[in-house]
């Protein structure tokens, strides 16, 4: 049901009368998929009232002994007056407590057992009527504030004459000739009664009416001789007790009970009338049609009615569809739906509409909706059941099939222009025609529109000589090529570049858009349709698509030792122009004439600059020539260790490496390998017996001699004994200047003496000692790398040593000489530029906006190395503060930032961060140190190419505690901090971080950051 008109409000009438009932309680419509069905009518429409569903009934009887009307108090099985018993009974059978009256009026009479008097019909109730009674109080609440029982006490006689006792404390009701009910609230209990006391009476009768078979009494032997059937609304049926158990009677008669007596269930009356049981019919409702309800409707068991002029009408099958017509809604208009049968779709949803006036609803006309049709409405259109009409004249006129289309001509659409089916129409004055070209070129070419240009179709038109010429496609695009635009060059929508002169408009040349190719235009660079040229040797050149990637290689930049790296290929500029750099030149650089004849060595091998090009070098030629010079040294070549014994280089073994080496510079020498002994002979080594009786017999008594055995052991022959000799200085002599600089072997071990580089004293070698020689003063500042641990030549407080360094100290300093020098620093490259190492990273492009981002892996994770460039709706504000965001990116709310990321990539959380930065400063702490304590943030140098530089951010506070103020200067630490979001909404910040709030009570309390810049991360 669609109502068109607002209807006036609907005066709701309270419910009246004896009957309880529900006020104002209405259904929901509802529509069905069969157009017949309507099961429940009750849904359809509002009604004012309806028949009350309550389970307690207030009602009134007559009773002619005392000539007035009671009140009764219906529920469950029982009908109960619902005041005490006043009525005055047989003479001295009958009292008011403590004689006095007033307590009859409040309390009622007292009566003494066996002279009660109740209307006719009504009894005194039973022991079993009031515990049943009690259980009903305690289920139907609604009797709490309409039914009870006062509590009037009793009167006994005593040795003291009569007594009344415990009014207000407790009831004393009579339950038949010989029990008395004490009833306290809702609940009660039983004692014998006195012959000659006096209590009070309540009556009742039953109403032999239920709504359901739960609430039937006990069927036991007393309710099968005391009761008769029952009628159980929910049944429709007659109830009687037999045995111990209530069975359907399949009858309906009240022949027992008085005419009149009704129940209602489920908003349905039934009522005994004639003797059985049946729904109630208007007549016997309660509810009457009055004035006072004048115009009301009322839902009495299922049928709708409407009170008019004192009597109840049923309302009609359109009423009951929208309602009744009331003079409330007289000028209202509304439908109801009804299905038509459609061969495709099976039903087609229609509506009839109705106006409700005087006469109740009738089908409405066009007027009822649109209004009269006179001059006030002319023009105007209106849409009724699924048709357009427009005012003309004095009567509503439906649209043509070309006004459906184009809509209505009138005097305000004079010379608009619209098209139907592939026709042009014009509205002339007040009708439509079929359009001429000159309609839509604005008219006749005169000579006052000569020049004009008009678009018609696709094409366009030039008023000229009075005639409306046709532009080429070209003067279409980018106008006539006449005196106003001669020298000008234009650009059509797919970007080819015209030039116009006396021929009119040809192909622009790179000498109309770039000059003369002289030497002013030297090393210019112009753009033409898609191309790129540059003026070298006086003419003008197009670019090679190598040359779109890393630029031209003319004089300015020919012969330089940089490269550029494109999809992994290496390119050099040299008088020829760029080439592509061979594998060694990428790991050494360029063979240059200055570099001729130097070496360089990668993975173990060796490579020779030799004219212009690295050439291998063969293991015997990197080893040199094996003497007396080199005894027992080893080198690494090409991942193989070699060690010069006596005239030429031969593999190191594992027994060399164990034991030492057998040289000419360790002949006689002697160990112990196994429990074998072995001597160093000129055949290597060889096994031999006990290395002192190797060394001969002592044969000298005053003297020293010194010899060593198998082991390289010394031994001292002195008072014919062999005495093994422990101090270095005895045989060798103290380290002074007569020793400088001299390495010798001493008890299998190597020894050095140079006080200056090494302190005082004799300095063993170590392991990286004999490697790359001891850590003299002409090797301060080398490296060497040994077993993965990376080695530095420096000055400590004992004196030079190796020692083992950071990545960063390895690398050492970067000079003009070692300018384009590539190191590893433990996370990535750095390349020596500018006399500063700078980091060299991978770059990312977002395919989203094309926007490119330095990126590192790091323990794993990969990282952008740039703020976020994204445009969102909320990251208008750059982070340098300017409209410009292509450097240093955006800041972003926290609700755009955890979505701005790339597809793959997300915001990092604390633990992400907090991993990263651990472990990027525990990699180097020494650089940590030397950089000022922070990789991050203003270091002294950025060799990762980490730094981070500010981005500002913005905040806002609380005013007072409780009032949020934005800040009014936007981006907060422009100059001094970095922040950045974590993926729970705290953030990420170097530098100063503070929320300024200007004073006042309260402020800056609950300062919430708002926006800050963002850096992605993407986990493998």
């Amino acid at each position: 049901m669609r109502v068109f008109q607002n209807a006036k409000s609907l005066f709701v009438l309270a419910c009246t009368g004896i009957l309880i009932c529900a006020c104002g309680d209405s259904g929901n419509s509802s529509t069905t998929d069969d157009p017949e069905l309507d099961e429940d009518p009750a849904k359809e429409i509002e009604v004012d009232s309806k028949v009350s569903g309550s389970t307690v009934i207030r009602d009134r009887i007559y009773n002619s002994s005392i000539g007035s009307y009671m009140n009764t108090v219906q529920f469950g099985i029982y009908i109960w007056l619902e005041d005490n018993s006043t009525e005055i009974g047989y003479s001295g059978n009958s009292m008011c407590y403590d004689d006095n009256p007033e307590n009859c009026y409040t309390y009622g009479r007292l009566y003494s057992p066996g002279a009660p008097k109740c209307p006719s019909g009504f009894s005194v109730p039973s022991q079993d009527d009031w515990s049943g009674t009690m259980r009903y109080l305690g289920k139907y609440s609604e009797l709490d504030s309409i039914f009870g029982f006062p509590r009037g006490g009793y009167c006994f006689d005593s040795f003291n004459g009569l007594v009344c006792s415990d009014k207000d404390d407790a009831g004393y009701y009579l339950a038949g000739d010989s029990v008395v009910a004490v009833v306290k609230g809702r609940s009660v209990s039983f004692k014998p009664a006195g012959l000659g006391d006096f209590y009070q009476l309540r009556c009742l009768k039953y109403s032999y009416i239920v709504p359901t078979v739960d609430d039937l009494p006990t069927c036991d032997t007393i309710s099968q001789r005391t009761l008769r059937t029952f009628y159980v609304m929910s049944k429709k049926s007659d109830y009687r007790c037999i045995g111990t158990r209530w069975v359907d009677d399949f009858t309906n008669n009240c022949s027992h009970v008085e005419d009149g007596t009704y129940g209602v269930y489920h908003d349905s009356m039934y009522i005994c009338k004639y003797n059985e049981w049946n729904l109630a019919d208007i007549s016997d409702s309660k509810d009457k049609c009055t004035s006072s309800n004048e115009h009301t409707t009322y839902l009495f068991n299922g049928v709708y009615y409407a009170c008019e002029d004192g009597a109840w009408r049923e309302l009609t099958s359109t009423e009951k569809k929208l309602g009744y017509c009331k003079p409330d809604l007289y000028g209202t208009i509304d439908s109801t739906l009804y299905m038509k049968e459609d061969a495709y779709f099976g039903y087609d949803s229609l509506y009839n509409y109705y106006t409700c006036d005087s006469l109740g609803w009738r089908e409405s006309v066009l007027s009822d909706f649109a209004g009269e049709c006179d001059s006030s409405k002319m023009y105007d259109e209106f849409k009724f059941k699924k048709k357009s009409y427009v005012c003309r004249g004095d009567s509503w006129d439906a649209f043509s099939s070309l006004e459906q289309d184009v809509g209505i001509c009138s005097p305000k659409k004079q010379g608009v222009i619209d098209s139907s089916d592939g026709y042009g129409y014009i509205c002339d004055s007040t009708t439509w025609r079929y359009a001429t070209k000159d309609d839509y070129l604005g008219g006749e070419c005169t000579s006052k529109r000569s020049g004009e240009i008009r678009a018609y179709g696709s094409d366009k038109y030039i008023c000229r000589d009075s005639v409306w010429n046709k532009l080429s496609a070209l003067e279409a695009e980018l106008g006539l090529c006449d005196t106003k635009k001669m020298g000008i060059l234009d650009t059509t929508e797919s970007e080819t570049i015209y030039y116009c002169d006396s021929t009119g408009w040809r192909s622009a040349k790179i000498g109309d858009i770039g000059g003369e190719c002289n030497a002013s235009n030297k090393y210019k660079m112009v753009e033409l349709n898609g191309y790129t040229y540059y003026c070298y040797d006086s003419s003008w050149h197009s670019t090679t698509s190598l040359e779109d990637k890393i630029g031209v290689c003319w004089d300015k930049n020919k012969n330089k030792i940089d490269s550029v790296t494109v999809k992994g290929k290496h390119y050099y500029c040299d008088a020829d122009g760029w080439r592509e750099l061979d594998s060694y030149e990428v790991k050494f650089g360029i063979c240059t004439a200055a570099l001729e004849g130097a070496s360089k060595t990668f993975d173990g091998a060796a490579y020779t600059c030799t004219s212009g090009k690295w050439t291998y070098v063969k293991a015997a030629e990197y080893l040199g020539k094996c003497d007396s010079l080199v005894w027992g040294k080893t080198k690494t070549y090409d991942e193989k260790e070699y060690v010069c014994k006596f005239t030429s280089w031969v593999t190191l073994t594992d027994f060399d490496k164990e034991y030492g080496v057998c040289s000419g510079k360790t002949l006689g020498t002697t160990v112990i390998a196994d429990g074998i002994n072995y001597i160093c002979t000129s055949s290597d080594w060889s096994k031999t017996s006990n290395p002192v009786a190797s060394l001969g017999d002592c044969t000298y008594k005053d003297s020293t001699v010194y010899k060593t055995d198998a082991n390289g052991i010394y031994y001292a022959c002195h008072n014919y004994t062999w005495t093994k000799v422990t101090s270095i200085v005895t045989v060798f002599g103290s380290c002074n200047y007569k020793n400088r600089e001299k390495q010798v072997v001493f008890n299998g071990a190597e020894y050095v003496c140079d006080s200056v580089a090494l302190g005082a004293g004799w300095h063993k070698l170590s392991a990286i000692d004999s490697l790359r020689g001891y850590c003299s003063n002409k090797k301060l500042g080398d490296t060497i790398t040994y077993k993965n641990d990376r080695y530095l030549c420096k000055s400590t407080f004992e004196g030079n040593r190796w020692t083992v360094v950071g990545y960063r100290e390895f690398m050492g300093e970067c000079t003009v000489a070692r300018e384009g020098h590539k190191m590893f620093n433990g996370i990535n490259y750095s390349v020596c530029s500018d006399e500063r190492w700078e980091g060299v990273t991978e770059t990312y492009k977002d395919p989203r906006d094309n926007n490119t981002y330095r990126i590192q892996k790091i323990n794993g994770v990969t990282w952008m190395l740039d703020n976020l460039n994204y445009v969102t709706a909320d990251s208008s504000d750059c982070v340098n503060g300017t409209s410009s965001c292509g450097t240093a990116g955006r800041l972003y709310g926290f609700s755009a930032a955890k979505i701005a990321c790339p597809t793959g990539w997300s915001l990092p959380d604390t633990a992400a961060w907090g991993a990263m930065i651990d472990y990027v400063y525990a990699l180097d702490t020494a650089y940590k140190r030397k950089v000022g304590g922070s990789i991050f943030w203003n270091p002294t140098e950025d060799i990762y190419g980490f730094a981070m530089l500010p981005t500002g951010y913005e905040y806002f506070f609380l005013q007072n505690g409780q009032d949020p103020v934005t800040k009014h200067d936007g981006n907060t630490g422009i100059d001094d901090a970095a922040v950045y979001w974590r993926a729970d909404g705290s953030y990420e910040a170097w530098g100063k971080v503070s929320f300024k709030t200007g004073g006042g009570t309260g402020q800056g309390k609950d300062a919430r950051m708002t926006k800050t810049a963002v850096r992605c991360i993407k986990e493998d």
